[in-house]
């Protein structure tokens, strides 16, 4: 990859799709050059940091979201936002355990990730980004 090179998607906020950011997440990673290990503890991270940006909180899911994923020299950055648009109906099924399960979520991201920011958005979204560094 380039000194910088930049990875977006933009799916819909179904918990489906949240398998095709961790994969993007995944190839990006390993591309950048992060060990097996590191890139399935990105995968993880980048996981868990969907969930908490279609799901927790709300009475429904989001509408869609986007993810970016930006390469440098000594790591990547990875931006996941989703808009205030929580339109799809959710099985509450899914969500019992939504607020325990987003606490570990965002545990989890915390000691894999370098640096992680939680951020509510002005229209109601959220935003997370992830920072990861490179060992080499």
């Amino acid at each position: 990859m380039n000194k910088t090179d930049l990875v977006k998607i933009k799916v819909p906020g179904k918990p489906e799709f949240i398998k095709v950011c961790r994969s993007a997440a995944l190839a990006t990673a390993s591309l950048a050059g992060f060990d097996v290990d590191t890139v399935d503890e990105i995968g993880m991270a980048v996981f868990e940091a969907c969930k908490v940006v279609t799901c927790h909180g709300y009475d429904c899911w989001c509408s869609e979201y986007e993810m970016d994923i930006r390469t440098e020299d000594d790591g990547l950055t990875i931006e996941i936002l989703s808009s205030g648009s929580h339109t799809v109906e959710k099985d509450c099924e899914i969500c019992l355990d939504c607020p325990n399960e987003g606490d570990l979520g965002i545990s989890i991201i915390n000691n894999i990730m370098d640096s992680v920011s939680i951020e509510n958005t002005d229209d109601g979204g959220k935003k997370i980004t992830l920072v990861k560094k490179n060992a080499r």
